[in-house]
């Protein structure tokens, strides 16, 4: 304690406040490092460092408030007494308040080196900041999040060690997806290797520039021998489709317009008029239906907002094929009026679809049924995002039988 009559200079002080924070950060630092060993306690340990930590400066600043408070008048008692010594240069050229930082940054000082002395010598199950999981950034990736990246993780899977078969990019578009295929039929090949792969991959595209485009990106990702030999990129309509020798594992379709199409300049820019058509995306699922092979998939991604009218076309006969094996339903009942007016309201016909296109999606499904040998047994999914109107639909038919 400091009686009323010691003389107190301002070096005095700030030793003795030093001393004090020394004293109060090692008791401090002690008391901590004995509750960090305390594995039940260690989720709350920085949390509540942090909070003591601030107590204790607190405390210091207002210990040292209270005894510089008694220094105006010290300073006046020593002015009137004759004989005092002359007091050092420190009392005119640091103010109380340059003092008290001084004070504040070597407290915080002497925390800092004890806490980190004693975070060495204890093992800490604490994740450091740079440790902490940072959130999702590319949601384009995520299948849980985009029915593209959901699209090419069922790709993989069905394409997860195959060999000697045939993959159809049917809409080849800016080539995305068939990077993403080749990526999956032809890994880890170069022209040394190429041999030994049978896969083949074949794109379709009415327009000239999305061939070109995608035959690059191809050109860029894969040997030589590979693209020669085992990859087509053909500017057709994906109504029709070649001769082909090898059996098919997986048809996908990108319906709707080529994607970033108002982004390209030039004459021989790809116009976003130029769309998939409901009678052509028919014929063409009716095709690859007949010659998919057990096991393999339909793949299509439709847009109701840019075309209502195929994408529940699509529907109708994507649920035709589920219904081949149906127990409960006939699958021609959909498309008689009578029947149609009795089946539960999620197997009834849009009303979008008009009697002409129905009855074409009637004669598809009859010839997959009758190239099948009258019978065949369909997995279809729907994936969409709820919350969101119009979004993209992602549709897989898988044949199992």
């Amino acid at each position: 304690m400091i009686s009323p009559s010691t003389k107190v200079t301002p070096i005095i002080l700030f030793l003795m406040i030093s001393s004090l924070t020394h004293n109060l950060a090692r008791s401090y630092c002690l008391r901590s490092k004995r509750k960090s060993y305390r594995k039940s306690r260690l989720a709350s340990t920085n949390h509540r460092q942090s909070d003591d930590a601030d107590l204790l400066l607190n405390n210091v600043l207002q210990r040292s408030q209270r005894v510089l408070s008694t220094l105006p008048n010290n300073q006046n008692n020593n002015q009137k007494s004759p004989g005092t010594p002359k007091e050092s240069s420190l009392d005119n050229s640091q103010p109380v308040e340059s003092l008290l930082n001084t004070v504040t940054q070597r407290a915080d000082q002497i925390l800092r080196e004890k806490s980190i002395s004693s975070a060495k010598d204890t093992p800490s199950t604490q994740r450091t900041k740079e440790e902490v999981p940072q959130p999702i950034r590319n949601y384009g990736k995520n299948p849980a999040i985009t029915t593209t990246a959901l699209a090419h993780l069922l790709w993989s899977h069905v394409l997860q060690d195959v060999t000697h078969t045939t993959v159809i990019d049917a809409t080849a578009g800016n080539g995305n997806d068939a990077v993403f295929l080749a990526q999956q039929l032809f890994p880890n090949m170069s022209n040394e290797t190429a041999h030994a792969s049978s896969n083949q991959l074949l794109c379709l595209d009415v327009q000239e520039r999305a061939c070109q485009v995608t035959q690059q990106r191809l050109a860029d990702l894969l040997p030589q021998s590979i693209l020669q030999n085992n990859v087509q990129v053909l500017q057709q309509s994906h109504a029709t489709f070649p001769e082909l020798q090898v059996p098919v594992s997986l048809v996908v379709y990108n319906l709707g317009y080529l994607p970033n199409s108002t982004h390209l300049e030039g004459d021989d820019a790809p116009n976003k008029n130029i769309k998939t058509n409901t009678e052509s995306t028919l014929e063409s699922l009716m095709n690859a239906a007949t010659f998919l092979q057990v096991g393999g998939m339909l793949s299509i991604m439709t847009y109701p907002k840019s075309d209502a009218v195929e994408d529940a076309a699509v529907h109708a006969f994507c649920q035709g094929l589920a219904l081949f094996s149906s127990q409960t339903q006939d699958w021609r009942g959909m498309f008689t009026e009578s029947d149609n007016n009795n089946i539960h309201p999620d197997l009834a016909l849009s009303p979008l679809i008009d009697r002409e296109v129905k009855q074409l999606i009637y004669a598809y499904l009859e010839t997959v049924l009758h190239a099948l040998g009258g019978t065949s047994a369909w997995r279809v999914q729907e994936y969409k995002k709820m919350g969101w109107i119009d979004s993209p639909i992602l549709l897989t038919a898988v044949r199992i039988k």
